[in-house]
């Protein structure tokens, strides 16, 4: 029996976005060295195979990382595409890294519902003909989808250099926005509302005394509110620490914030914290 006719490579992969997803169990490989295994996944492939040089273990799915610009090149030209394993994380976490404050994963708007983010931390190379072959499955809607998502993607290289002092000065509040997620108390609503915390320093980071601005930006949809009571309670929070000297914030729509602190400013990394247990 002949095989069936080829599929049209390139005019299949044209289809495909950045954050599209191919949903369901597939495998991640990487690269190892079979003397010094770091991770469980390594250490069980050594146990295996005490020479093995790579290790494939099971994932929950793929999101596609490559820019659309580059996916629908070619293949000729481009015949490469990059991938990240889809996880599943818990609702506190999925919040913070949907605020941005993750940069290790970034979240599929199709996929919210399931708590599910693509590890950033692994990234996989395939050919683009595999597109061509595997179940694709949209990743985003709408144009601000799209660009919330580049954005986020972009996050993971372009970290600020925050002081030492920073990690350990906003614990508390960090440790306070982290119940939030799970919390049925006045400021969640709030929290909620949020699209991104920003962080502003002055003079600079670098500085042996720095002034801290913090920008909390809601989301368009978020309706005219009084809240200066939860910002005040989530400021109430932050003593000053050195090098911090001073703290001051705002509760405000993207619309009325400057395009110079925007610039000026940083969106807060929280991978490198971790909450306490203890309750505020």
């Amino acid at each position: 029996m002949s095989p069936g006719p080829a599929p049209d490579l390139n005019a299949a992969v044209q289809l495909w976005r950045q954050g599209d997803c191919i949903p369901g169990a597939n495998e991640f490989m990487f690269r190892m060295d079979p003397k010094l295994p770091t991770t469980p996944e390594s250490q069980e492939a050594v146990r295996t195979d005490p020479e093995a040089a790579y290790v494939v273990h099971p994932v929950e799915g793929f999101m596609v990382v490559t820019q659309t610009c580059d996916l629908v090149k070619p293949i000729e030209a481009a015949p490469f595409a990059e991938v990240s394993p889809l996880v599943t994380l818990a609702p506190a976490v999925f919040r913070e890294v949907q605020l941005g404050a993750r940069p290790r994963f970034v979240t599929v708007p199709t996929l919210h519902s399931a708590c599910q983010a693509a590890d950033l931390d692994r990234t996989l190379t395939i050919e683009k003909a595999c597109l061509a072959l595997w179940p694709r499955q949209s990743g985003c809607r709408t144009d601000l989808e799209r660009r919330r998502l580049s954005l986020h993607l972009g996050r993971k290289r372009q970290r600020a250099a925050l002081p030492d002092g920073f990690a350990p000065w906003f614990k508390p509040l960090r440790n306070r926005l982290a119940r939030l997620a799970r919390s049925g108390s006045p400021d969640a609503k709030v929290f909620l509302e949020l699209e991104e915390i920003r962080v502003q320093p002055a003079p600079s980071w670098d500085a042996a005394a720095v002034s801290v601005f913090i920008w909390f930006l809601l989301k368009d949809e978020a309706p005219p509110a009084d809240r200066s009571e939860v910002l005040r309670e989530w400021l109430a929070k932050l003593v000053p620490m050195p090098p911090i000297v001073s703290v001051d914030a705002r509760l405000i729509h993207y619309a009325d914030l400057q395009a110079s602190d925007y610039r000026d400013s940083d969106p807060l990394d929280l991978d490198h914290f971790s909450p306490d247990d203890a309750e505020d």
